[in-house]
């Protein structure tokens, strides 16, 4: 006779209480982080174009959204997911750290009536997607992948 191997243990209530409170927090600080950057301009300070083909890992990718909107719902790919934002103020200008060959990704859809809305991704000074759109509820949308 075999012996059955013990059933898998659920997460107690206390567990699965914290991991919904840590995922809670953590979408609250992406917005924080969001609000922070959108506020303070553009990212000129960036410095001059990088050798990102040296790097591997932590290459700053720029996403800029920006246009005559007066907000806008915003997805952004992360190093660790997609996170999403509705009624950002443009413009948006971020700077995610990611490794080559992370796929990027960013879209920004109008949530008025008129205006327009323009995304760009720039990877090492290059832009490796850009998009416009225009009118009730368009969407822009970037993508690529970090050389």
């Amino acid at each position: 006779m075999s012996e059955q191997p013990p059933a898998p243990q659920q997460p107690s209530p206390a567990k699965h209480g914290a991991l919904i409170a840590f995922g809670v927090v953590g979408v609250l600080v992406f917005f924080a982080v969001i609000g922070a950057i959108a506020s303070s301009g553009s990212h000129d300070e960036q410095g001059p174009p990088i050798d990102v083909s040296t790097i591997g890992s932590n290459i700053p990718v720029f996403y800029d959204v920006t246009g005559t909107a007066a907000a806008v719902s915003l997805t952004v790919r992360t190093a660790t997911g997609t996170e999403q934002a509705s009624g950002a103020s443009l413009p948006v200008h971020l700077s995610i750290p990611m490794s080559s060959g992370d796929f990027v990704y960013v879209s920004a859809q109008n949530a008025g009536e008129s205006g327009t809305v323009s995304c760009s991704i720039t990877v090492g000074g290059r832009v490796i997607s850009s998009n416009e759109s225009s009118g009730a509820f368009a969407i822009a949308s970037c993508e690529g992948t970090v050389p």
